[in-house]
């Protein structure tokens, strides 16, 4: 009951501010992705405050760390993967064939510096993120979907 309040109550701010962003202060589409992000930012924060408040505490100094860790980890990966755009878009062009090199190049380096510096901030979600992977990878590869170099298929 209480996540819908919230939600109800984050739609209709995200109403005001969208339209606030998007009319009066001009701002168009930017206006409008702004106010999305800012109100689902609210919600999430209304609805973790809410259940602090219910569980007596949620482990927030732990939290907190790990949300630092995160974002140093994300802003590492962002500014890895907008030198690794910008070097594949100058090198193979902007049109379809250097837009598609940069998502093949940019996206897979970003999921590699972004594991391998939380690895090294000693992110302790890391291993469960790997562990919430490895089970469906697992699944695939005994049904034979995904080929093992040990099993010789």
């Amino acid at each position: 009951r209480t996540p819908m309040v919230v939600s109800l109550f984050s739609i209709g701010i995200n109403f005001v501010v969208a339209w606030s962003m998007t009319q009066r202060a001009g701002m168009g589409h930017f206006g409008l992705a702004l106010a999305t992000s800012g109100v689902a930012i609210f919600n999430a924060l209304a609805l973790f405050w809410l259940l602090r408040g219910r569980l007596h505490g949620i482990h927030g100094r732990a939290l907190a760390a790990s949300t630092a860790k995160i974002a140093a980890a994300s802003a590492v990966m962002a500014d890895v993967v907008a030198l690794s755009s910008h070097f594949a878009l100058e090198w193979a062009g902007t049109g379809r064939l250097g837009r598609l090199a940069d998502v093949a190049v940019s996206i897979p380096l970003g999921v590699a510096v972004f594991a391998a510096v939380c690895w090294l901030l000693r992110v302790p979600e890391l291993e469960t993120a790997i562990g919430a992977l490895a089970g469906p990878l697992g699944k695939l590869r005994a049904a034979g979907v995904l080929k093992s170099k040990s099993n010789g298929r």
